[in-house]
Protein backbone atom coordinates (compact mmCIF):
# COMPACT_ATOMS: atom_id res chain seq x y z
CA UNK A 1 0.00 0.00 0.00
CA UNK A 2 1.53 3.35 -0.98
CA UNK A 3 0.68 6.18 1.86
CA UNK A 4 0.49 10.02 0.36
CA UNK A 5 2.52 11.87 2.55
CA UNK A 6 0.52 15.05 1.63
CA UNK A 7 -1.96 13.45 3.49
CA UNK A 8 -0.88 13.55 7.15
CA UNK A 9 -4.39 11.49 8.32
CA UNK A 10 -3.04 8.74 5.98
CA UNK A 11 0.11 8.49 8.32
CA UNK A 12 -0.10 6.32 11.41
CA UNK A 13 -0.05 8.34 15.15
CA UNK A 14 2.04 5.57 16.34
CA UNK A 15 4.27 3.26 14.13
CA UNK A 16 4.71 0.95 16.96
CA UNK A 17 6.66 -1.29 14.60
CA UNK A 18 9.18 1.57 13.75
CA UNK A 19 9.26 2.63 17.12
CA UNK A 20 10.35 -0.97 18.54
CA UNK A 21 13.07 -1.27 15.95
CA UNK A 22 14.41 2.63 17.15
CA UNK A 23 14.25 1.32 20.86
CA UNK A 24 15.39 -2.26 20.38
CA UNK A 25 12.55 -4.20 21.24
CA UNK A 26 13.01 -2.51 25.10
CA UNK A 27 8.79 -2.11 25.09
CA UNK A 28 9.19 -0.22 28.86
CA UNK A 29 11.74 1.99 27.66
CA UNK A 30 9.96 3.28 24.54
CA UNK A 31 6.71 3.77 26.71
CA UNK A 32 8.65 5.64 29.08
CA UNK A 33 10.35 7.42 25.90
CA UNK A 34 6.80 8.44 24.99
CA UNK A 35 5.58 9.49 28.49
CA UNK A 36 8.74 12.18 28.59
CA UNK A 37 7.59 13.23 25.42
CA UNK A 38 4.01 13.70 26.72
CA UNK A 39 5.12 15.45 29.94
CA UNK A 40 7.00 18.11 27.60
CA UNK A 41 5.21 18.32 24.48
CA UNK A 42 1.72 17.98 25.15
CA UNK A 43 1.81 22.31 25.76
CA UNK A 44 3.26 22.88 22.35
CA UNK A 45 0.40 23.46 20.30
CA UNK A 46 -0.24 26.57 22.46
CA UNK A 47 3.01 27.66 22.82
CA UNK A 48 3.32 27.66 18.81
CA UNK A 49 0.01 29.41 18.39
CA UNK A 50 1.09 31.75 21.12
CA UNK A 51 3.64 33.02 18.87
CA UNK A 52 2.42 33.41 15.65
CA UNK A 53 -0.32 35.50 17.21
CA UNK A 54 2.23 37.71 17.51
CA UNK A 55 4.45 37.14 14.83
CA UNK A 56 7.08 35.94 16.87
CA UNK A 57 7.65 33.23 14.19
CA UNK A 58 11.02 32.04 14.52
CA UNK A 59 10.53 31.33 18.25
CA UNK A 60 7.22 29.28 16.20
CA UNK A 61 9.70 27.56 13.61
CA UNK A 62 12.28 26.30 16.71
CA UNK A 63 9.02 24.80 18.49
CA UNK A 64 7.40 22.91 15.39
CA UNK A 65 11.98 22.00 14.49
CA UNK A 66 11.84 20.73 18.63
CA UNK A 67 8.31 18.13 18.15
CA UNK A 68 9.25 17.19 14.60
CA UNK A 69 12.77 15.94 15.91
CA UNK A 70 11.16 14.41 18.86
CA UNK A 71 8.20 12.56 16.73
CA UNK A 72 10.51 11.19 14.49
CA UNK A 73 12.86 10.01 17.14
CA UNK A 74 9.67 8.19 18.34
CA UNK A 75 8.58 6.78 15.49
CA UNK A 76 5.20 9.45 15.65
CA UNK A 77 5.24 10.07 11.85
CA UNK A 78 1.73 11.92 11.51
CA UNK A 79 2.85 14.17 13.81
CA UNK A 80 6.54 14.58 12.41
CA UNK A 81 4.86 15.21 9.03
CA UNK A 82 2.56 18.23 10.71
CA UNK A 83 5.09 19.52 12.50
CA UNK A 84 7.88 19.75 9.49
CA UNK A 85 5.05 21.15 7.05
CA UNK A 86 4.53 23.70 9.66
CA UNK A 87 8.45 24.28 10.53
CA UNK A 88 8.90 24.86 6.27
CA UNK A 89 5.78 27.67 6.00
CA UNK A 90 7.34 29.40 9.03
CA UNK A 91 10.60 29.72 6.93
CA UNK A 92 8.75 30.51 4.16
CA UNK A 93 6.89 33.27 6.27
CA UNK A 94 10.36 34.47 8.03
CA UNK A 95 11.77 34.55 4.64
CA UNK A 96 9.54 36.23 3.26
CA UNK A 97 9.77 34.70 -0.44
CA UNK A 98 5.91 34.85 -1.19
CA UNK A 99 6.43 33.53 -4.91
CA UNK A 100 7.35 30.21 -3.42
CA UNK A 101 4.91 29.89 -0.69
CA UNK A 102 2.00 27.54 -1.38
CA UNK A 103 -1.76 27.50 -1.08
CA UNK A 104 -1.25 26.08 2.85
CA UNK A 105 -1.68 29.27 5.42
CA UNK A 106 -0.41 29.00 8.68
CA UNK A 107 -3.35 28.32 9.88
CA UNK A 108 -3.62 25.13 8.09
CA UNK A 109 -0.49 23.80 8.91
CA UNK A 110 -1.19 24.56 13.01
CA UNK A 111 -4.54 23.15 12.48
CA UNK A 112 -3.42 19.84 10.67
CA UNK A 113 0.08 20.13 13.52
CA UNK A 114 -2.63 20.51 16.35
CA UNK A 115 -4.76 17.60 15.44
CA UNK A 116 -1.85 15.08 14.72
CA UNK A 117 -0.50 16.17 18.35
CA UNK A 118 -4.30 15.49 20.20
CA UNK A 119 -4.24 12.52 18.66
CA UNK A 120 -0.83 11.25 19.69
CA UNK A 121 -1.91 12.06 23.62
CA UNK A 122 -4.64 10.31 23.16
CA UNK A 123 -3.69 6.94 21.99
CA UNK A 124 -0.09 7.15 24.01
CA UNK A 125 -1.56 6.49 27.29
CA UNK A 126 -3.07 3.25 26.03
CA UNK A 127 0.12 2.09 24.32
CA UNK A 128 1.71 3.02 27.46
CA UNK A 129 -0.17 0.90 29.80
CA UNK A 130 -0.01 -2.07 27.27
CA UNK A 131 3.64 -2.22 27.24
CA UNK A 132 3.96 -1.73 31.30
CA UNK A 133 1.06 -4.20 31.94
CA UNK A 134 1.95 -6.92 29.71
CA UNK A 135 5.58 -6.68 30.25
CA UNK A 136 6.16 -5.11 26.30
CA UNK A 137 5.58 -8.36 25.03
CA UNK A 138 5.43 -6.78 21.42
CA UNK A 139 6.44 -8.27 17.54
CA UNK A 140 6.87 -11.78 19.51
CA UNK A 141 9.57 -10.12 21.93
CA UNK A 142 8.66 -10.55 25.99
CA UNK A 143 11.13 -8.33 28.23
CA UNK A 144 9.92 -9.94 31.37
Amino acid sequence: MTVDNSDPTALAIIDVSSGMTRWLDDGAFYAESIRLFIDKYNRFSVLINDQIEVSNFREARKLAHSVKGAAGTLSLPALEYTASQLEHRLIDELNREKETLTEVTIQECQANFTHALENVLSHSERLIQVFLEEGANINGVSKQ
